[in-house]
Parts: structure tokens; sequence; C-alpha cells
């Protein structure tokens, strides 16, 4: 490692490139197979075409993004710093956005397009390296206190709705029976005491929230189960346990938001509404788990919204980075415009990861959606994901069915809303998503440099 402001070597490469190992390293390796063009014209010949659906649009359009920064606190310790986690909710009308473009003017007016968006985020200041709590015993135990904290706030409420994102949480919980009761009571078990220096396994927290370890007394929390905590590093950067809070945040202010809608006796209006997520429909890390019950609840309101005789809101995630954004893009010009394809486990496995097709799904332990590439007929790539139409991975139609499109809700909706929302700003884009990412980006300059200098001066390093 350098000393602070040492420069790197400008022929420090000359000895990797002198090295024979690495040379023959370099000889053997190769990109994962592509498959020749005639059977891709078979693999996409197969697909659904785009004008076999009649796109409807909804509505409203909710989209969401996060964005998180991690601020030195002191110029002179940089290593003491303070993670910001956002996570943006952006709502446009979609009526009043189309009334726009009707206009007689050759481009949309970016004001009034603000003027139609409803925003709100939640936005989180999160301890990091060096920085503790002075009522508690680590700095890990205020980043557990911190994310207790935003989750039961009161601003996380809805409209007239007394449930705060921690009920959410809850009811996910109580989903996946990781709720239990014991003496009239009930709990939320946690596999171990998050403690460091604690060896108690099966730690219960009452569902209020709070509670504390029965062997060492440390404060336990119930968003200790999302256990973002075990990859926190008390004396280095912490842009990983930040990035799978901000990842898992998302997924739960979207469940949120729908369960909003049920709680209030709302599930009429929900119809007129459509929800993106930035990425695909999944929870990766710690929080995998949780992925199960967000696919249970997510069929389950629309199922009950179509038994009602209500049509259930399109859910969508859009991925537009990655290896599998990459790989369809490097074969554009042999995949036909116009087209909706099922990524199946086969065609990733043998011609985007390279490696032998594994007996369970992919994405068996975090997804809750399918990819789905959606290719225009102007030749824009989309690769989205639709939430699974199944309450669980065993159901025996997931296992044989779940590469159909016609078994997928509101495919016609994603449809419509990707051509009218299409975007040359930049590649692949939609107007949405776009907004969305706006509001909740965090800038390295001017965003990332006024935080750190507010973060400072908040600590007295300033």
């Amino acid at each position: 490692m350098p000393f602070n402001n040492q420069q790197a070597s400008k022929v420090g490469h000359e000895d990797l490139l002198r090295n024979p190992d690495i040379d023959a390293y370099l000889s053997s390796i190769g990109d994962v197979p592509r498959p020749e063009p005639a059977q891709l014209a078979q693999i996409f010949g197969k697909s659904p075409t785009i004008d076999a659906f009649e796109p409807s649009i909804p509505e409203v359009i909710v989209a969401f993004d996060g964005s998180l920064y991690e601020a030195s606190a002191d110029v002179d310790e940089p290593s003491r710093r303070v993670g910001y986690v956002k996570v943006g909710m952006v709502a446009l009308n979609v009526k009043k956005y189309l009334d726009l473009s009707d206009r007689n003017m050759p481009y949309v007016d970016p004001m009034a397009v603000n003027r139609l968006q409803d925003r709100s985020a939640l936005s989180m200041a999160l301890p990091s390296a060096y920085l503790k709590e002075p009522s508690l015993d680590s700095v890990t135990d205020g980043y557990r206190a911190a994310i207790h904290r935003y989750y039961s706030s009161d601003k996380t409420k809805i409209g007239t709705d007394k449930s705060t994102l921690l009920d959410t949480l809850l009811e996910l919980l109580r989903t996946m029976g990781a709720i239990v009761e014991e003496n009239g009571a009930e709990w939320v078990v946690l596999p171990r005491c998050p403690a460091i220096d604690c060896d108690q396994k099966n730690v219960g927290v009452p569902l209020k929230g709070e509670g504390s370890c029965p062997s060492c007394m440390a404060p336990l929390f119930v968003t200790d189960k999302l256990r973002v905590w075990e990859c926190f590093n008390e004396a280095s950067t912490n842009a990983e346990s930040f990035s799978r809070l901000m990842l898992a945040s998302e997924s739960l202010v979207l469940l949120h938001s729908l369960l909003f809608f049920k709680r209030a006796g709302l599930l009429a209006q929900l119809s007129n509404y459509a929800f993106i997520m930035d990425g695909p429909l999944s929870i990766s890390g710690e929080a995998a788990p949780l992925h199960d019950p967000i696919m249970r609840t997510i069929n389950e309101l629309q199922l009950d919204m179509i038994s009602h005789g209500l049509a259930p809101p399109l859910i969508m995630g859009l991925t537009k980075t990655g290896i599998a954004v990459e790989h369809f893009a490097a074969l554009n010009e042999s995949i036909p415009n116009g087209i909706a394809f099922p990524v199946t486990d086969e065609y990733r496995y043998n011609n985007i990861l390279g490696k032998r097709e594994r007996a369970k799904p992919f994405g068996d332990e975090f997804y809750y959606g399918q990819d789905v590439l959606i290719k225009t007929a102007e030749g824009r790539q989309f690769l989205i994901s639709l939430p699974y139409p199944w309450n669980t991975k065993q159901d025996p139609e997931f296992q044989s069915s779940r590469f159909e499109l016609s078994k997928y809700r509101n495919v016609d909706i994603a449809i419509g809303i990707i051509n009218l929302f299409q975007s040359d700003l930049y590649e692949n884009s939609m107007v949405p998503v776009i907004l969305a990412h706006e509001y909740a980006s965090i800038s390295l300059a001017p965003g990332g440099k006024i935080l750190d200098l507010v973060t400072a001066r908040a600590l007295g390093a300033a």
C-alpha cells in the first residue's frame, strides 16, 4: 500500500509483462463460447414477438432506485467514516406526461416533467469505521441501532397508514416462519447474538423491535434479521455492507408501498399503478432469505386483486448493467427486433456464465422474478424481470413452466411502458428509471464533497 499522496511507479508493470507464467495464463484462458448464428436463430426464433401483446399503460408509474456514499469525517483522520444510504421513489403521472409530449414542441420541458413527479426517499446516515455512539459498546452496535431507528421511524409511514417499514419487515418475517411464540409472547429469533464477544445462539427479539441478549445484555433489534451487519468492518470501508443494506431496503420499500394499498383498502387504486425497480427482482447477500416471502406476498396480493375482479399492478425490475446485459449487447446484430425472450437456465449457464447447469434454478437463493430480454421494434434492448406467479419455488408448476411467458402477468403493460418511455438519453434507458436515478443518486462531486464537508463539520473536524 502506498503512503498518503505517494504516486504509483510508472514502470511497476514491467515485471508483470516479463513474467512467462502470466503470459502462459493469459494464453490459456478465453471468453465463454457464444452460440453459432444458426443456434441463435433457432433460440430466438422460438421467442414470442412483442406485437403479439396488446400494450396498455397505467395511470401512475412508480420507479425506485438507491444510492450510497461513504464520507470521510476528518481530513486528518480520513479512515473515520460515515455512510449515507438513500432509496428514492419517484411517481410519474402518465396522462399529464403524455399531455406534455402532445404539444407542438421538439422536446419535453424538463421543468414541466419535474412538476409531474411526486418524490420521497428513505435517507439514512450510518456510522462506519471508528465512529461509535457513546451509549453503545461498539461501532457495529451503533450501525445496527441506526438501521433499527430508520426502519421504525414515523417518517417511513405512508399517508394515514400507521405501519412503518419495520412493520413490513415483520410481516415478511411472519410469512417466512421466522416469528415464534413462547410463554404467550411472539419473538423474532436471531441465529446468534450480534455482539462480537458473545457466543449465545438463538436469541429472541420481541416484536416491538428491541430487546437484549440474555447472556451479554447487548442490544438486539428485529432489523438484525437483515444480517447486513455481518460484513460490517469497524476499521475499514463499509461500502459492501451499505450496498447490501441499500439493495435489501429497495425491495422492502417496494413491498411497503404495495402493502400500503392493501392496508388502506385501496386495491382498486392500485390497479392504476406500475412499479419499476432498478435492477433485477432479487435480494443478494445475507438478507437473501427475504426473497422467498417477498415472492409469496406479491403473488398473493395479485391473486387477491384478481379474485375481486381487479387488474394487478405491474411490478418490474430493469437490469441496466452486468454480464447478462453485456452478453446480449454483444449479440445485438444476431437478435431479431421485436421479441420477448425469457432467459432460460440452459441459455444462461451455457452461453453467459460458462459453467455446468445446476439442478436448482438460477437465483434459487435470491431471485423473486424471471429475467426477460425485450428487444423493441427500434432495436433497443431491455433486460427486465417479472415476479414469479407462484407462492413458492417448490410448486411443481414453477419447476416446469417458469420460462413460459404466457404464465406471467402484465407482460403487455411492461411492453407498453418500454415502448412509450424508451429513451435515447442513455443506452437502452427508460424515462421513469432515469428520473428515479437522478433523484436517488449521490454524485462524487459536488454531492460527495458536500457530504464530506457537512460530516466533518458535524463531528467537529472541520
